[in-house]
């Protein structure tokens, strides 16, 4: 699946915050919100296209990761005094105990290049963890949720860079309506705070 598709796909993400946060925070989300988030959903099922001849099983992987990241970014704001470096511990030891137990039935050992990339994808992986924590403990899950739309641009870069795969006009279809709907939020909220200030 091109990078450019299944990050797509997670964008997802920002709805399943505002849901998430609606019933398990009792955050208040109003209805520009939740027009965004409707707005990027028809984008995401837009590249998805469940039901049709394009349709992939594979697409399940990406949609599930960020239904448990959403919930995982939203459980973050249920503890505001623990500190960032302590829910990086737990994750990290959940994922090892999790991902451990499989590791017999798949283990090939690496080689040089491999356990540098495995090094630089986790210094990445800690600052992005603890930047993100931090983030979320600071502000409303409803209004940090649309900034995740920036990934699609790096995405596709990526993905054409890396693997010479351009996103397909489809997906391009879907994203700039992923990109409206994180636009429009963000320019609700701008209003709103501009109204009560």
């Amino acid at each position: 699946m091109p990078v450019s598709d299944a990050t797509a796909i997670t964008f997802i993400q920002p709805l399943a915050i505002l849901a998430f946060a609606a019933v398990l925070i009792r955050e208040k989300v109003d209805h520009s919100r939740w027009i965004a988030g409707v707005i990027g959903l028809c984008g995401v099922l837009i590249i998805v296209q469940p039901g049709g001849d394009a349709f992939r099983s594979s697409a399940l992987l990406p949609l599930l990761a960020a239904l448990f990241s959403a919930l995982a970014l939203v459980t973050t704001r249920m503890m505001p005094s623990d500190d960032p470096k302590v829910t990086m511990v737990y994750t990290g030891v959940a994922g090892l105990v999790l991902l451990g137990a499989t590791l017999p039935a798949v283990w090939v050992a690496p080689n040089l290049w491999n356990v540098f990339v495995a090094v630089i994808s986790g210094l990445f992986g800690v600052c992005a963890q603890v930047i993100q924590i931090t983030v979320y403990r600071w502000y409303p899950s409803s209004i940090l949720a649309p900034f995740s739309y920036s990934q699609l641009l790096w995405a596709s870069l990526i993905g054409f860079l890396v693997f010479g795969m351009w996103p397909t006009a489809t997906t391009m279809v879907g994203a700039s309506l992923i990109i409206i709907g994180g636009l429009y939020s963000a320019w609700a909220e701008r209003r709103r705070m501009g109204a009560i200030a």
